[in-house]
């Protein structure tokens, strides 16, 4: 195993940053990818590259309405990018977006999720997980700690963004050092962590707004008591409107410990990770419209949420979804949910099997 020192130079070496260059900075859009985010750019500019942001969309339409390929290529002409970085998205996302890519544009995934088994990038390409350098559970060591301890950047968004990955109990003594240091409380860490859910969950269309009004302000901690927090306050109102249905119109499965819940568009990914804190099953928690979205957790990893999912939509060439240990999300189609719900009961049989 190699020690972060060495990860860190062999990283320094492959972004080649003593020339300028344009850099697509693309991650997902949950406290870890925000967090991840803002340290990547901010490191990246600091080191004289001109960046790019790009969130990873979760659509609500059908997979594969959008040509994935032809979009992120126009983006990366658009942008005339020498460089992408991909940080809390694993090979398999940016293989679906890189099969038109010049092979000559270099690509960095910083992530914590689990290597697919197969996936085809042709580029050249670097990847950086946990378990390069660390024997802890990849699942607990979010995008943007790894980032942190690359880079040293910003220990507070760091911090929240283990807050939202629910990891800091494999963080303790880094949670309460860099609180102590930067005068912050536990409570106003995870406050700062539900205004990112709450506005990529509820108002996703004021996400780069928000990423912008940080950026400005050179820290998260800014949140507090801005205009955003406000909203989501309103959010976790409705959330909690939700918890205190959950009892009485859950759906449990018969024989396995798996629970299924239907709450409104925008709520699974927040609603799940309530839910997960105060419940043992497994928990499929999703809306439904023409289409399913969902989310799937289990806090106390007994059970693989992002196996679960891809045993799930096996059958289904529309379907979408992946994860790791705790936590996971899919979309597939509305007639599909039956048999998704009876593949998810008989991977958890399997389970109990094992």
């Amino acid at each position: 195993m190699k020690t972060i020192q060495e990860v860190k130079k062999e990283v320094m070496d492959f972004l080649e940053l003593k020339k300028a260059k344009k850099v697509l900075l693309v991650v997902d859009d949950d406290e870890d990818g925000m967090t991840s985010a803002f340290q990547m750019k901010k490191f990246l500019e600091e080191s004289e590259q001109k960046v790019t942001l790009h969130f990873n969309e979760k659509r609500s339409i059908a997979p594969g309405a959008i040509n994935e390929e032809e979009e992120f290529l126009e983006l990366v002409k658009s942008d005339d990018s020498k460089l992408i970085i991909f940080c809390d998205l694993n090979e398999e996302i940016a293989s679906q977006k890189l099969g038109l890519i010049d092979s000559k544009i270099k690509v960095l995934i910083i992530d914590h999720h689990p290597t697919p088994k197969e996936f085809l990038i042709k580029n050249e390409l670097m990847v950086v997980k946990p378990g390069d350098f660390s024997n802890k559970t990849p699942a607990n060591y979010s995008a943007t700690k790894v980032i942190f301890d690359l880079f040293n950047i910003d220990a507070i968004a760091a911090l929240i963004g283990v807050v939202g990955d629910s990891s800091l109990g494999d963080w303790e003594e880094f949670g309460e050092k860099i609180m102590q240091e930067n005068s912050v409380s536990l409570e106003q860490v995870t406050r700062l962590a539900n205004v990112i859910k709450s506005i990529v969950s509820n108002y996703g269309s004021r996400k780069k707004e928000l990423f912008e009004f940080v950026y400005e302000k050179g820290s998260f901690v800014s949140l507090l008591g801005s205009e955003y927090e406000e909203l989501a306050k309103q959010f976790e109102e409705l959330i909690e409107s939700e918890r205190k249905r959950y009892s009485t119109d859950l759906e449990k499965e018969k024989d396995v410990e798996l629970v299924f819940f239907e709450t409104k568009k925008g709520l699974p990914s927040k609603l799940s990770n309530v839910l997960s804190k105060e419940n043992k099953e497994t928990l499929i928690v999703y809306s439904k419209s023409d289409y399913i979205k969902g989310s799937v957790r289990r806090a106390d990893f007994k059970v693989d949420s992002g196996a679960l999912i891809k045993y799930a939509i096996m059958n289904s060439k529309l379907a979408k979804g992946g994860g790791h240990i705790p936590a996971g999300g899919f979309s597939c189609p509305a007639d599909y949910f039956d048999e998704f719900k009876s593949r998810a009961a008989e991977f958890m049989k399997i389970q109990n099997t094992n």
